[in-house]
């Protein structure tokens, strides 16, 4: 089996790294990690934490009932529960979907009686699943292993009919050979797709070459045709082939997080008031042949090479249109031999293309060049556009005294965020902070709220610099005492503490203090600023600062090592960077420290 002689090396490294018991929990783990995750949306996680995350939720071992690993998203209300077998034969025989069906019946109040589940997998389904299912969620369970005999795929439909009453109950296979489809880059798999396209708005472009090669000395013969296909039909392509329409995809899609995502997801849902056609870039596929038939393409091999996160969007959208369209354009390259080089040369320049962020966007805004005055005036230099200061020709106004190479700049993407963590309390979010800094409010941003000079750009100016200052400061003290306060490690630990500084700040104005972030925002609005920075950028009340600094990682720290000495009774291990990064914990904190300052 090829799939097992290529990742024997690695499933027997996480075997070793992290002390599995056997080859084949190791084999889950690794499978979780490299093929999985790239059509299920793990948390968002770095790839050093990413193995880490896994190791927490694989459950495989005695009084499992066939649940190897539990991977939930609590944004999409989604269980996805896996039974993995790592084996050159086949390990699947009746007594394992029995186990399913005990499992999933008990899970679902289907039976009575109790059932004896191993201590991880019990924790995960009262952490994890079961306020999924209390929100009404979906549970997909997978099979994954070498082959699957005919007599078992018979089996697996029997039991995909005892939940046919359960509409968010569904049962997925995936062999060694769709695992290698995502492990490894290979050509075009065999597929049959019909996508339906507006009458008359269809081109077929006369055949001509493509130009490869250094010298571009070889040319391919392409056939392309260019419409405007129905999105309704689209969907269908990909309920129909799932993950394996992007394989030659340069990238997987990256879920709802991002604020792009969610905007191609909202202009799908206004169905026949949508611009999606003139506002999206459309797909761009490849295939082995077409042929244009009543009104449908009849696509043989489809493979999208740019668009997969405008076509999986498709899958979040209840409700399509059925006259919503969208651009698609489709080749067909003759020489076979070419077609990975080609593809993957249209999917990177589609994907290099020179994006304009929403940062750029908003450079010329009045308000961005009103706080470039400001900060002008006191030599400091604003950088509110992309490569502004290597175009700035006079630098030696900003040139610090005394110090070699050293320059008074600052950047608004810093000074935003920043403002994002102090005063409108959210120095953590899934959703991607540097983009929610530079997005509007109607697409879910908070540009407006940050840089708001409707009480004048130089009370805003102080603003953003005070939470800059703040931030500076912290992470000055932080360097000092990592040694004693173990949580000042966490890459999301400044943002917090530099939320949380708002509590104390309002406190030394002798405002409201409040555990509701709406309040506290509400407060820290009103806030005298020139109380806390002058008009030279320098911190005010220093010491009473550095005062409740202390006061504040004094009760963080206090609060982490209780829950981690809980955790530790539980058998859990606490993750502080990845507590801290979730949302949700820090109003936890918020309501900690609140009682107890000074």
């Amino acid at each position: 089996m090829e799939l097992i002689k290529k990742i024997k090396e690695d499933v027997s490294d996480l075997r070793k790294q992290f002390s599995y018991p056997n080859d084949g929990t190791a084999f889950g783990h690794f499978v979780l990690k490299n093929c999985i995750s790239k059509i299920v949306e793990i948390e968002d996680i770095s790839d050093i934490e990413l193995d880490n995350f896994i190791k927490s939720h694989v459950t495989d071992g005695a009084n499992d009932y066939g649940v190897d690993a539990v991977i939930c998203n609590t944004n999409y209300k989604q269980i996805h529960l896996f039974q993995f077998k790592y084996s050159e034969g086949n390990l699947f025989d009746f007594n394992e979907f029995k186990k399913t069906k005990t499992f999933l019946d008990w899970l679902l109040g289907k039976r009575e009686e109790n059932i004896n589940l191993n201590k991880k997998l019990g924790q995960l389904i009262k952490n994890e699943i079961s306020p999924i299912l209390q929100d009404k969620g979906s549970i997909t369970f997978y099979y994954i292993g070498n082959y699957f005999e005919s007599r078992l795929e018979s089996t697996i439909d029997n039991l995909k009919n005892d939940y046919t009453t359960v509409s968010l109950v569904s049962f997925k296979m995936y062999s060694y050979d769709d695992l290698e489809v995502l492990y490894d880059n290979i050509s075009l798999p065999k597929n049959k797709v019909v996508l339906e396209y507006k009458d008359g708005e269809i081109f077929e472009k006369s055949e001509d070459y493509f130009y490869i090669g250094l010298n571009r000395d070889k040319k391919v013969m392409v056939k392309s045709v260019v419409a405007s296909i129905r999105a309704k039909s689209l969907k269908e392509a990909l309920k129909q082939n799932d993950f394996k329409l992007f394989e030659l995809n340069v990238r997987y899609f990256k879920g709802f997080r991002g604020p792009i995502n969610k905007t191609i997801k909202g202009e799908y849902e206004k169905g026949d008031k949508s611009n999606f056609w003139f506002l999206n870039n459309g797909i761009n596929g490849i295939c082995s042949s077409y042929k244009i038939s009543n009104g449908s393409l009849k696509i043989k091999d489809f493979q999208i090479v740019n668009g997969c996160q405008t076509t999986r969007a498709l899958e979040r959208v209840l409700n399509i249109d059925p006259d919503l369209v969208l651009i698609l354009k489709l080749s067909v390259i003759s020489e076979r031999q070419y077609i990975q080089e080609i593809s993957n040369k249209i999917a990177v320049a589609s994907n290099k293309q020179n994006a304009i962020s929403s940062r750029d966007l908003h450079s010329n805004d009045g308000v961005q060049n009103h706080l470039f005055e400001e900060f002008d005036r006191r030599r400091v230099f604003y950088d509110k556009k992309g490569n502004a200061w290597n175009e700035t020709a006079n630098k030696s106004k900003y040139k610090i005294q005394d110090k070699r190479n050293a320059y008074r700049k600052i950047s608004n993407v810093d000074v935003a965020l920043s403002y994002l963590s102090l005063f409108l309390q959210i120095p953590v979010s899934s959703r991607g902070r540097r983009n929610l800094a530079f997005l509007e409010e109607d697409n879910g941003g908070y540009y407006e709220q940050i840089f708001d000079e409707s009480r004048g750009s130089k009370l805003l100016a102080k603003k953003l610099m005070l939470a800059y200052k703040l931030e500076e400061f912290i992470a000055e003290k932080k360097q000092e005492n990592l040694v004693k306060y173990n949580f000042l490690s966490a890459n999301s630990s400044t943002d917090v503490i530099l939320g949380l500084m708002g509590l104390p700040l309002l406190k030394l104005d002798n405002k409201f203090l409040s555990d509701d972030l709406d309040k506290i925002r509400e407060e820290l609005g009103k806030m005298k600023i020139e109380d806390f920075i002058n008009n030279d950028f320098e911190l005010i009340k220093r010491k009473e600062i550095e005062k409740y600094y202390f006061e504040v990682i004094d009760i963080v720290d206090y609060y982490l090592d209780a829950l981690a000495d809980i955790g530790e009774e539980e058998g859990r291990h606490l993750n502080i960077s990845n507590w801290l990064k979730l949302e949700r914990n820090y109003k936890k904190l918020v309501k900690k420290v609140k009682p107890k300052l000074g």
